[in-house]
């Protein structure tokens, strides 16, 4: 895929263009248990962004030469086992700069099915939707588009996106918000649609600010930590949905048993793989399902003599009572 050229408004660069790959290879265990082998290559600071932040802390056995101001490429890994039936969090940021919300969701679960006569595995993922179509039209359409474009004009489509949630968002009451809303669009048409990205990008942080100012300059005091609150949220969203059109993600899974149900893109033995970017999650949730099962032939002889011996015994115990009743 040819990532569309985007204003980053986060950092000094105008283009996007590096590259981040994401895979995750998960091997489930007969028991359940499983292992996440993660690993990532690309940019440095594309990797530190906290758009989609790799897995660390206790637990997890991480390899990465980040911190290497020499290094030509940037990788970094991480590996963990986990107990069957375990939960993985829906995010591995922890941090508080950004809100967590704005952040990208990607909940996971294997769940493990032990049946007296079989074992089911049931793998379900999902890439939680970023709703671009109904946030930011113009960077849906570059996505959809699939080549290098310029994207004169997704600055302003953001800020003024920003500024009007919020107001729909802050609840200002009937009276008020007409009043600000106008205010809200003279100034957005005064200045922000007439100029170009270029200006917008380099006086972001300065029109993001006047913005916020224009929406509270009518409305009491009382209201303004819930507009603070909401404006910053659709900005992180934002910067974190931008963030991510660079990013491909490379989901990899083995199951135990034979294979019964998938959707994913490619099946190979016994090998399963799902390969994705923001156009994919852009609107709606990406979802990845398989299931697997192991019969136990063992198990079903068994269970057939049990019912055997249970019948014949039924039997004996009726011819029984009808020869003494006789």
């Amino acid at each position: 895929m040819i990532f569309p050229r985007i204003p980053i408004f986060i950092c000094c660069s105008l283009l996007l263009t590096a590259c981040v790959e994401h895979t995750f290879f998960f091997e489930v265990n007969p028991d359940g248990s499983f292992r996440l082998d993660y690993s990532a290559s690309g940019d440095r600071e594309d990797l530190l962004d906290p758009d989609f932040t790799p897995p660390s802390g206790q637990g997890w056995i991480v390899e990465s030469n980040l911190h290497d101001n020499d290094a030509e490429t940037y990788d970094y890994s991480a590996s963990a086992e986990f107990a069957c039936n375990s939960q993985l969090p829906t995010t591995f940021y922890n941090g508080d700069s950004i809100n967590h919300a704005a952040v990208l969701q990607h909940p996971l679960e294997i769940k493990t099915r032990n049946f007296l006569l079989f074992k089911t595995y049931d793998f379900s993922a999902v890439i939680r939707g970023r709703e671009i179509t109904a946030k930011y039209p113009l960077l849906k359409t570059l996505l959809d588009e699939e080549e290098e474009n310029d994207a004169e004009g997704i600055l302003a489509e953001i800020l003024s996106y920003m500024m009007r949630e919020t107001l729909s968002r802050s609840q200002i009451g009937f009276n008020l918000e007409p009043v600000v809303r106008a205010d809200a669009e003279r100034w957005l048409n005064d200045y922000v649609l007439n100029q170009p990205d270029e200006t917008i990008e380099e006086r972001f942080g300065e029109l993001r600010r006047d913005g916020l100012d224009i929406l509270q300059q009518a409305v009491p005091p009382e209201h303004y930590p819930t507009m603070d609150s909401i404006y910053q949220l659709l900005f992180d969203e934002a910067r974190m949905t931008q963030a991510l059109s660079d990013d491909e993600f490379r989901y990899v899974l083995i199951l135990p048993g034979t294979l019964e149900t998938t959707n994913a893109d490619t099946t190979r033995g016994d090998t399963l793989e799902w390969t994705f970017q923001l156009n994919h999650y852009a609107d709606e949730d990406f979802t990845m399902n398989a299931s697997s099962r192991i019969e136990y032939p063992a198990r079903y002889r068994l269970a057939f003599g049990i019912l055997v011996i249970i019948l014949m015994s039924m039997a004996i115990a009726g011819w029984r009572s009808m020869a003494w009743n006789q």
